[in-house]
């Protein structure tokens, strides 16, 4: 049983320093990651859409800028999260998260058992 917990404590710690890098990225790399995120939003959305965006509150300068590429989207307030976007729209009632935290989730638990072989050096 403790084993378990200090396996659990030590993947939160992983999980923790990931999330801490994450929002910490800056400069052209987080625009490069919101304008990837955002592209693969906007696929969801017709031409005639009035598109509503959120993000991190510290993001809304950098999001606001983004958006200029994209006709019938505006920003439209803050979201709690690491960064990305969450995108939506009433025309065609979608909604997709694609924050930081969304995309750090799947690949998370995609990838869980390697995670935890490789910080506990098991054979997989």
């Amino acid at each position: 049983q403790m084993r378990l917990e200090a396996r659990r404590d030590a993947l939160q710690s992983v999980r923790s320093s990931v999330e801490d890098r994450i929002a910490g990225l800056d400069g052209d790399e987080r625009e490069e990651l919101t304008r990837e995120l955002l592209d693969a939003a906007s696929t969801e959305f017709g031409d005639d859409d009035e598109v509503r965006v959120y993000g991190r509150a510290g993001d809304e300068a950098l999001i606001s800028d983004v958006l200029d590429d994209y006709d019938g989207y505006e920003y439209a307030g803050e979201y709690d999260c690491l960064g990305g976007v969450v995108v939506e729209s009433d025309t065609s009632r979608v909604r997709v998260n694609n924050t930081f935290d969304s995309v750090l989730e799947d690949v998370w638990e995609n990838n869980l058992k390697a995670i935890s072989a490789r910080l506990f050096d098991e054979e997989q």
